[in-house]
């Protein structure tokens, strides 16, 4: 089976830790969605004692609205 190749857009959305940096990613079908970005994410969790699993966690919540 062949790999698909999806569109990938950096952006900023405000979040409880201030706007972060997250990836828009887009199928084929025009359907988006976003992931976390790990650096971002890292640096979210040793600025505010958090775990990568809750930011990860909130950015993927962005996608049920």
């Amino acid at each position: 089976s062949q790999r698909e190749i999806l569109t990938r857009a950096e952006k900023e959305v405000d979040s409880p830790w201030g706007r972060i940096q997250v990836i828009q990613v887009t199928t084929k079908e025009g359907v988006s969605f976003f992931k976390p970005e790990y650096e971002v994410c890292r640096r979210i969790c040793l600025e505010h004692d958090l775990t990568l699993k809750e930011i990860y966690r909130w950015v993927m919540g962005l996608n049920k609205k």
